[in-house]
């Protein structure tokens, strides 16, 4: 009797197990090299993109997404007004948004 309210005791402290079944997985949502290979084509459109800014535009846009500094920071290592960054960095995104639909991409 002791063994039973032992082995009930520890069936009810662990988490019931899952199971998945292949009806039950989501196809939608699975990885496939084909995920691959379009992310590997947006990257190369964004970084042909931006090698088309004009020097101060590459520099504002690379510390803003690449290395996330926020405005203030930013502002600071560049040596322009925070307006101005704001500035920059939202026609970017305007024009690289505008971009990438040319090229047939959903954005």
């Amino acid at each position: 009797m002791a063994q039973n309210e032992t082995l009930d005791y520890i069936k009810s402290k662990q988490p019931p197990k899952e199971t998945e079944t292949i009806d039950e997985i989501n196809p939608a949502s699975a990885y496939t090299p084909l995920d691959e290979t379009h992310k590997n084509e947006l990257e190369k459109e964004i970084e042909v993109f931006i090698d088309t800014l004009l020097l101060k535009e590459r520099r504002i846009t690379t510390l803003a997404i690449l290395y996330d500094l926020k405005y203030t920071q930013i502002s600071k290592i560049v040596n322009l007004p925070i307006g101005t960054i704001a500035s920059v960095i939202k026609r970017v995104r305007a024009d690289l948004k505008a971009h990438l639909l040319k090229k047939g991409y959903k954005v």
